[in-house]
Protein backbone atom coordinates (compact mmCIF):
# COMPACT_ATOMS: atom_id res chain seq x y z
CA UNK A 1 0.00 0.00 0.00
CA UNK A 2 2.82 2.44 0.89
CA UNK A 3 4.48 1.78 -2.49
CA UNK A 4 1.22 2.69 -4.25
CA UNK A 5 1.05 5.98 -2.31
CA UNK A 6 4.72 6.73 -3.00
CA UNK A 7 4.16 6.29 -6.75
CA UNK A 8 1.00 8.42 -6.66
CA UNK A 9 2.83 11.16 -4.72
CA UNK A 10 5.37 11.42 -7.52
CA UNK A 11 2.60 11.90 -10.05
CA UNK A 12 0.98 14.58 -7.91
CA UNK A 13 4.12 16.49 -6.93
CA UNK A 14 5.39 17.19 -10.44
CA UNK A 15 2.17 18.70 -11.84
CA UNK A 16 1.65 20.65 -8.61
CA UNK A 17 5.17 22.11 -8.84
CA UNK A 18 4.59 22.91 -12.52
CA UNK A 19 1.37 24.70 -11.54
CA UNK A 20 3.28 26.79 -8.98
CA UNK A 21 5.83 27.75 -11.63
CA UNK A 22 3.28 28.58 -14.33
CA UNK A 23 1.10 30.59 -11.95
CA UNK A 24 4.23 32.41 -10.74
CA UNK A 25 5.05 33.37 -14.33
CA UNK A 26 1.52 34.75 -14.76
CA UNK A 27 1.64 36.56 -11.42
CA UNK A 28 4.92 38.29 -12.32
CA UNK A 29 3.16 39.92 -15.28
CA UNK A 30 0.58 41.66 -13.12
CA UNK A 31 -3.11 40.97 -12.63
CA UNK A 32 -4.81 39.30 -15.60
CA UNK A 33 -8.34 40.48 -16.28
CA UNK A 34 -9.89 37.12 -15.34
CA UNK A 35 -7.99 37.24 -12.02
CA UNK A 36 -9.28 40.75 -11.32
CA UNK A 37 -12.84 39.78 -12.31
CA UNK A 38 -12.78 36.72 -10.03
CA UNK A 39 -11.31 38.85 -7.24
CA UNK A 40 -14.09 41.44 -7.53
CA UNK A 41 -16.78 38.75 -7.53
CA UNK A 42 -15.49 37.00 -4.38
CA UNK A 43 -14.37 40.15 -2.58
CA UNK A 44 -17.75 41.74 -3.30
CA UNK A 45 -19.74 39.07 -1.47
CA UNK A 46 -21.87 40.31 1.47
CA UNK A 47 -20.19 41.48 4.67
CA UNK A 48 -22.27 39.09 6.78
CA UNK A 49 -20.08 36.19 5.55
CA UNK A 50 -17.07 37.55 7.43
CA UNK A 51 -18.08 36.12 10.81
CA UNK A 52 -18.27 32.47 9.64
CA UNK A 53 -15.37 32.77 7.17
CA UNK A 54 -12.81 34.31 9.53
CA UNK A 55 -12.33 31.33 11.90
CA UNK A 56 -12.11 28.86 9.01
CA UNK A 57 -9.55 31.09 7.29
CA UNK A 58 -7.32 30.78 10.37
CA UNK A 59 -6.80 27.10 9.55
CA UNK A 60 -4.20 28.34 7.08
CA UNK A 61 -2.23 30.39 9.59
CA UNK A 62 1.16 29.27 10.87
CA UNK A 63 -0.28 29.05 14.38
CA UNK A 64 -2.79 26.47 13.19
CA UNK A 65 -0.01 24.04 12.24
CA UNK A 66 0.78 23.08 15.83
CA UNK A 67 -2.86 23.02 16.83
CA UNK A 68 -3.85 20.83 13.88
CA UNK A 69 -0.93 18.45 14.44
CA UNK A 70 -1.84 18.20 18.15
CA UNK A 71 -5.46 17.43 17.32
CA UNK A 72 -4.35 14.86 14.74
CA UNK A 73 -2.22 13.19 17.42
CA UNK A 74 -5.17 13.04 19.83
CA UNK A 75 -7.63 11.72 17.27
CA UNK A 76 -5.41 9.49 15.15
CA UNK A 77 -3.10 8.02 17.81
CA UNK A 78 -0.32 7.80 15.20
CA UNK A 79 2.49 10.16 16.18
CA UNK A 80 4.16 9.90 12.78
CA UNK A 81 1.05 11.21 11.03
CA UNK A 82 0.79 14.16 13.41
CA UNK A 83 4.48 14.87 12.80
CA UNK A 84 3.91 14.75 9.05
CA UNK A 85 1.03 17.23 9.42
CA UNK A 86 3.32 19.60 11.34
CA UNK A 87 6.23 19.23 8.92
CA UNK A 88 4.05 19.66 5.83
CA UNK A 89 2.26 22.73 7.18
CA UNK A 90 5.47 24.37 8.42
CA UNK A 91 7.36 23.52 5.23
CA UNK A 92 4.57 24.95 3.05
CA UNK A 93 4.73 28.21 4.99
CA UNK A 94 8.53 28.29 4.59
CA UNK A 95 8.36 27.51 0.86
CA UNK A 96 6.07 30.49 0.27
CA UNK A 97 8.43 33.04 1.83
CA UNK A 98 11.17 32.98 -0.84
CA UNK A 99 8.59 32.47 -3.60
CA UNK A 100 6.93 35.73 -2.59
CA UNK A 101 10.23 37.58 -2.95
CA UNK A 102 11.00 35.99 -6.33
CA UNK A 103 7.58 36.71 -7.83
CA UNK A 104 7.28 40.12 -6.11
CA UNK A 105 3.53 40.48 -6.72
CA UNK A 106 1.70 43.03 -4.57
CA UNK A 107 -1.49 42.23 -2.73
CA UNK A 108 -4.75 43.90 -3.78
CA UNK A 109 -4.43 47.64 -3.18
CA UNK A 110 -6.31 48.56 0.02
CA UNK A 111 -6.55 52.14 -1.28
CA UNK A 112 -8.44 51.10 -4.43
CA UNK A 113 -12.15 51.81 -4.29
CA UNK A 114 -12.99 48.33 -5.63
CA UNK A 115 -11.13 46.46 -2.86
CA UNK A 116 -13.07 45.70 0.30
CA UNK A 117 -10.70 45.05 3.19
CA UNK A 118 -12.27 43.01 5.98
CA UNK A 119 -10.32 42.80 9.19
CA UNK A 120 -6.79 44.14 9.20
CA UNK A 121 -5.20 45.15 5.89
CA UNK A 122 -2.46 42.68 5.03
CA UNK A 123 1.09 43.74 4.31
CA UNK A 124 3.81 42.09 2.29
CA UNK A 125 3.63 40.33 -1.03
CA UNK A 126 0.80 38.29 -2.52
CA UNK A 127 1.97 35.29 -4.56
CA UNK A 128 1.59 32.59 -3.35
CA UNK A 129 -0.93 32.66 -0.53
CA UNK A 130 0.73 31.19 2.55
CA UNK A 131 -2.64 30.51 4.17
CA UNK A 132 -3.79 28.52 1.13
CA UNK A 133 -0.49 26.61 1.04
CA UNK A 134 -0.57 25.68 4.72
CA UNK A 135 -4.21 24.56 4.54
CA UNK A 136 -3.59 22.50 1.39
CA UNK A 137 -0.45 20.90 2.81
CA UNK A 138 -2.06 19.85 6.08
CA UNK A 139 -5.23 18.78 4.29
CA UNK A 140 -3.26 16.63 1.87
CA UNK A 141 -1.66 14.74 4.76
CA UNK A 142 -4.90 14.42 6.72
CA UNK A 143 -6.88 13.22 3.69
CA UNK A 144 -4.65 10.19 3.18
CA UNK A 145 -6.58 7.19 4.44
CA UNK A 146 -9.58 9.28 5.56
CA UNK A 147 -13.17 8.39 4.71
CA UNK A 148 -14.77 9.91 1.64
CA UNK A 149 -16.88 12.22 3.83
CA UNK A 150 -13.82 13.35 5.78
CA UNK A 151 -11.86 13.99 2.59
CA UNK A 152 -14.75 16.10 1.30
CA UNK A 153 -14.81 18.11 4.54
CA UNK A 154 -11.03 18.61 4.41
CA UNK A 155 -11.22 19.80 0.79
CA UNK A 156 -14.08 22.17 1.65
CA UNK A 157 -12.10 23.66 4.55
CA UNK A 158 -8.99 24.18 2.37
CA UNK A 159 -11.16 25.76 -0.34
CA UNK A 160 -12.79 28.06 2.22
CA UNK A 161 -9.37 29.16 3.53
CA UNK A 162 -8.34 30.17 0.01
CA UNK A 163 -11.62 31.81 -0.93
CA UNK A 164 -11.61 33.57 2.45
CA UNK A 165 -8.26 35.18 1.67
CA UNK A 166 -9.77 36.67 -1.48
CA UNK A 167 -12.97 37.63 0.34
CA UNK A 168 -11.07 39.65 2.99
CA UNK A 169 -9.04 41.43 0.29
CA UNK A 170 -5.68 39.82 1.13
CA UNK A 171 -5.05 37.94 -2.13
CA UNK A 172 -6.03 37.59 -5.75
CA UNK A 173 -7.40 34.18 -6.81
CA UNK A 174 -4.17 33.43 -8.71
CA UNK A 175 -2.25 33.78 -5.43
CA UNK A 176 -4.58 31.23 -3.85
CA UNK A 177 -4.27 28.70 -6.69
CA UNK A 178 -0.49 29.02 -6.45
CA UNK A 179 -0.69 28.52 -2.69
CA UNK A 180 -2.84 25.41 -3.01
CA UNK A 181 -0.41 23.95 -5.56
CA UNK A 182 2.60 24.83 -3.39
CA UNK A 183 0.95 23.16 -0.39
CA UNK A 184 0.11 20.05 -2.37
CA UNK A 185 3.65 19.77 -3.78
CA UNK A 186 5.20 20.35 -0.36
CA UNK A 187 2.99 17.80 1.38
CA UNK A 188 3.70 15.09 -1.17
CA UNK A 189 7.45 15.71 -0.82
CA UNK A 190 7.27 15.64 2.97
CA UNK A 191 5.26 12.42 2.90
CA UNK A 192 7.79 10.76 0.59
CA UNK A 193 10.64 11.56 3.00
CA UNK A 194 8.67 10.54 6.10
CA UNK A 195 8.18 6.91 5.06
Amino acid sequence: MDDMYLRSDRWVCLPAAATVASMAALARRGVPRWDDDAFRMINGLPDRLYVPVWPVMQLGSLASVGITAGLARLVDQRPQRAGTVALAGGAAWLVCKPLKRVVNRPRPDPEASVVRIRGMAQTGLGYPSGHAAVAAAMGTVLARGASRRSRGAIALLAATVGAGRVYVGAHYPLDVVGGWAAGLATATLVRSFRR
